[in-house]
């Protein structure tokens, strides 16, 4: 029941209960995640109340939650991409309010900040009983267990409190004095509305906590115990204690204190609102952002419990997301302290305003000028900018990288604020298109020794240490990693695996101790192993039992099973598929005059040139009509097979080519004995398999098959040939890179690599391999089939057809 009011309460606070909403939201990828988290949910009840009945497995069940978990997640991200189109409403204790949902409403915000329990309370009435219990459970041993205590009488927060948030705000003495000569000034008198002839108030004790005194205690408090969650987040990261579950919980009870936090500062701040429009909006903003932060690292926390995701991938996200969340957050303190040093108050209750007198404003200003002396600088932080000029990189419409400079690239490969692991793969898989390997590792180790701006301030040194170089020097780890793991060929990298193994143990251990053990394993272990990717194998599947001929020490092509001849090709062709590199995929190197380039490329084109060959010389090799027909029928069940069953569609376009060639095709007799059903299902794979409209039902099927799977090769070296003719190396009129093209390439990459990791569960034959092989060699060429094949059947005129005709039907 506690996931069934869950997403009924997600349901809900969208909208997505009303008979209207479809009517209203006319995005198709909303609706079909709707309908497909009902669908879901609706199917895991109905397995839970036949578990309950019946002897069923519970398995069935887990799979039922996955699908579920699935949907509410491919619903959630179609919310977020649909934000503008979706009003929220607060949901709090399973009453639905219909008002708009304001950013700092979405958090369990507590006006009263001197009881605990009335935060417990309210947060109680926004989650379920049973979820909420152990939310509170997970955040009081994460408070004990991370190290960072938040409570506002240790030693420890008030030393966090005078060294960071003093800094951030004015003395409250200023504050306090401003407030007393604002409700006492005489430049504030009852004047009245133009409307309503009515004055304006004085705000009573509602409108401040701890009896008339400003919110900016609250605020002070909400900052440094948000500050300090947030370091408590990425120390538990850092360390990495915990297996995958428990570091999972843990940190989603520190996202339960920071949201709580987060929406006691939003409260506060609101209350303290200024006048200048630019402020509030630039808050707004902020707000927005705070928002979306969190909504992703929810997510990001979700995906941490996915035992298929690497725990480092993992974690490296939560990293990039939280660390991405500080922004906002600095921008909502710089905004509440221009605030405070203005001494513009805007005091709302129940539409009533209060504004201070000019002169309060003019002196408050002068003491705003002379406290900031001694504290942080109110300019831009220009040293956390970009290091790169803004000519050497270009962007799409979309925001996507189109070009730039090697410098420019690089650098965004491994920004501080941010981590694209789109971009990432992209780059690895095409970068040598446009540098060697030891170029990239020169320039990521340039890259990790990013030394800091000049003339800095002790406080703004260490303010770019922490928030830029130990960023930018993660990213660097975490390309070094994917790079090792995924993208380096052992036998062209290995004198950049040594290099990369030298720096790992000097440089890298000295900064980042606890990655630089896990990046020498890895290292280790791709120098002791030449394979660039571990084959995913099927365990739960069997293997099935080879279909042997009768007599195994003398046999033909006939005496071969069709299901196992389709097998054994396929054994072969997926061996040649898997070893395909992604380096032979750039500048058309299968078709170079260099024999070094597309060597895996080139043997698996060579090897389905052989199939073709074969299959036509086991045809022609049949002086006797009804023995050619035979075989034929026989190749056509193979073709069969290796389409419907294996998913072997490069095996079947290599059969199907030998009955595209001219020395086959032309044989009319033989095909009118072979009858109509070897017609028919020639004529379906070859619809499969058409040209036309960019061979789009295979395209269609290939994207609808699950692995294991060796797609048709030639269509992937259209495309790629395709980018590579219609798009320069370089943008036009000017020096940089095209990387967009390389973008579009590693699409195509990715598509190649999706297959070549799950191995079919067939046992390869010896005697079967051997004769295959033997056959493969011994075929003769086209011309000499050509030559063949009218020796059979010679060419005949019309008249000469039709007296043949004659004389077979008995006219003549």
């Amino acid at each position: 029941m506690g996931v069934i009011n869950a997403i009924k309460l997600m349901m809900m606070a969208c909208g997505a209960v009303d008979k209207e909403w479809f009517k209203t939201i006319q995005q198709k990828d909303l609706q079909s995640s709707h309908r497909s988290t009902i669908a879901c949910l609706a199917k895991m009840m109905l397995t839970a109340v036949s578990l309950e009945r019946e002897d069923i497995d519970k398995q069935q069940l887990v799979n039922d939650a996955q699908e579920v978990l699935v949907a509410v997640r491919s619903f959630v991200t179609a919310c977020q991409a649909n934000s503008d189109l979706i009003q929220l409403r607060t949901v709090l204790g399973g009453v639905l309010d219909f008002s708009p949902c304001s950013p700092s409403s979405v958090f369990s915000v507590v006006k009263n900040n001197k009881n605990n329990s009335s935060s417990n309370e309210l947060l109680r009435a926004s989650y379920p009983p049973t979820t909420i219990a152990t939310i509170l459970e997970e955040a009081s041993t994460a408070n004990k267990s991370s190290d960072v205590l938040l409570s506002p009488t240790s030693p420890r927060f008030r030393e966090h409190r005078d060294n960071s948030v003093s800094s951030h705000f004015s003395n409250r003495t200023t504050t306090t004095h401003a407030t007393s000569m604002h409700s006492n000034s005489p430049g504030i008198n009852s004047s009245s509305d133009s409307s309503t002839n009515q004055p304006l108030l004085i705000p009573t004790d509602e409108c401040f906590d701890n009896s008339n005194s400003p919110s900016y205690d609250n605020i002070q408090s909400c900052v440094a115990e948000l500050e300090g969650s947030i370091d408590a987040m990425l120390i538990i990261l850092n360390q990495r204690r915990h297996q995958r579950d428990a570091l999972a919980a843990l940190l989603l009870a520190r996202l339960d204190h920071m949201c709580q936090r987060t929406g006691q500062l939003l409260f506060n701040i609101e209350r303290i609102l200024s006048i200048d429009r630019d402020v509030e909006l630039q808050l707004k903003k902020c707000k927005t952002k705070l928002l979306h932060g969190f909504g992703v690292l929810f997510v990001k926390l979700q995906c941490m419990t996915n035992v298929h995701l690497p725990i480092e991938d993992a974690v490296l996200d939560v990293e990039a997301v939280v660390e991405h969340m500080k922004k906002p957050m600095n921008q909502i303190i710089k905004c509440s302290n221009k605030i405070i040093d203005h001494g513009e108050l805007f005091v709302s209750q129940r539409g009533s305003l209060i504004l201070p007198a000019e002169n309060l404003l003019n002196n408050n200003k002068e003491q705003g000028k002379s406290s900031n002396n001694d504290s942080k600088p109110l300019s831009p932080r220009l040293y956390m900018g970009y290091d790169y000029k803004p000519e050497e990189i270009a962007f799409t419409s979309e925001g996507q990288i189109k070009g730039g400079t090697l410098s420019a690239l690089i650098e965004r490969l491994t920004l501080h604020d941010q981590s694209d692991t789109k971009f990432i793969q992209s780059f690895l898989l095409t970068y040598r298109a446009f540098c060697s390997s030891e170029e990239l590792f020169v320039r990521l180790k340039i890259r990790f020794d990013l030394q800091a701006p000049p003339d800095l301030t002790p406080f703004e040194f260490e303010d770019w240490k922490e928030s830029k170089q130990k960023l930018i020097r993660l990213r660097v780890f975490n390309v070094f990693k994917h790079w090792v793991e995924h993208y380096m060929n052992v036998e062209e990298d290995q004198s950049v695996l040594h290099d990369l193994l030298e720096f790992t143990n000097t440089t890298l251990r000295a900064s980042i101790s606890f990655s630089a053990d896990q990046l020498e394993r890895l290292i280790r272990r791709r120098l002791d192993s030449d394979p660039l990717r571990k084959l995913v194998v099927n365990t739960p599947r069997d293997q099935p039992t080879p279909i042997l001929p009768r007599n195994v020490k003398k046999f033909r092509l006939l005496d071969v099973h069709p299901l196992e001849m389709a097998r054994q090709l396929t054994i072969m062709d997926f061996g040649l598929y898997r070893s395909i590199q992604p380096s032979e995929c750039l500048d058309k190197a299968w078709s170079s005059s260099d024999k070094s380039k597309g060597v895996h490329i080139r043997q698996s084109i060579e090897y389905n040139n052989q199939v073709t060959m074969w299959v036509s010389d086991s045809i022609l090799c049949q002086t006797d009509i009804k023995k050619r027909v035979n075989t034929i029928k026989y190749w056509v069940q193979v073709a069969e097979k290796c389409s419907q069953q294996l998913h072997s569609f490069n095996t079947c376009m290599a059969i199907l080519s030998a009955f595209e060639s001219s020395a086959i095709a032309r044989l009319s007799r033989t095909w009118e004995v072979a009858g109509s059903r070897a017609q028919q299902t020639l004529n379906g794979m070859r619809e499969i398999f058409a040209s036309n409209k960019n061979f789009a039902k295979y395209r269609s099927l290939i994207h609808s098959v699950n692995p294991p799977c060796i797609p048709f090769l030639g269509v992937y070296l259209q495309d790629l040939t395709f980018i590579e003719d219609g798009n320069p190396h370089m943008l036009k009129n000017t020096e940089l890179i095209n990387f967009a093209k390389l973008a579009k390439t590693s699409e195509v990459i990715r598509e190649i690599q999706q297959y070549q990791s799950t191995p079919y569960p067939f046992l390869s034959v010896s005697m079967l391999q051997m004769f295959i092989k033997a056959n493969l060699q011994s075929s003769r060429d086209d011309e000499l089939l050509y030559s063949e094949s009218l020796k059979i059947e010679p060419k005949e005129r019309t008249d000469e057809k039709v007296t043949r005709l004659l004389e077979e039907s008995g006219f003549i």
